[in-house]
């Protein structure tokens, strides 16, 4: 009964670490996305002077996320509070003012995009190692107590 409770123990604290190193992907792939997104954002704007509204419908690779930033009223939550507070103010703002205006909000942004994507993937190998050993550090500490 005791090896039983030390395997689910170990692997809980292993399920535990895939969650956490979930989470880190999933903001890596979002943060690819709006810059993909406000690249063509930019292109768009740049090239066709195309209206928002517009361009919004012409984007042909939706995903979930750009969906919820296109539709959000109320703001999204994607990556952590401050760049979504970035993000909700660049696609509050986008669309309004002349075009040289909104070419550089999208250089501005896609800039501070590309350095927080860069930081992320730099960051993630040592997360995540940090995540697997946490888990199977508490993992391991729990069985102790247990046996």
């Amino acid at each position: 009964m005791k090896i039983a409770g030390c395997i689910l123990i170990f692997i809980s604290a292993i399920l535990c670490s895939y969650y956490y190193e979930k989470g880190l992907k999933i903001k890596i792939s979002k943060c690819e996305e709006l810059l993909s997104f406000i690249n063509y954002i930019k292109s768009q704007i740049d090239y066709f002077s195309l209206p928002i509204s517009t361009i919004y419908e012409k984007y042909d690779k939706k995903s979930d996320f750009i969906n919820e930033i296109i539709s959000s009223e109320n703001g999204i939550k994607a990556i952590d509070k401050e760049n979504d507070q970035q993000i909700n103010e660049f696609f509050g703002n986008i669309g309004k003012g002349f075009k040289k205006e909104q070419i550089k909000l999208c250089e501005y942004n896609i800039d501070r995009f590309s350095n927080l994507l860069e930081k992320l993937k730099n960051d993630y190998p040592n997360k995540a190692k940090v995540f697997r050993s946490m888990s199977l550090f508490f993992g391991i500490c729990a069985i102790i107590l247990l046996v």
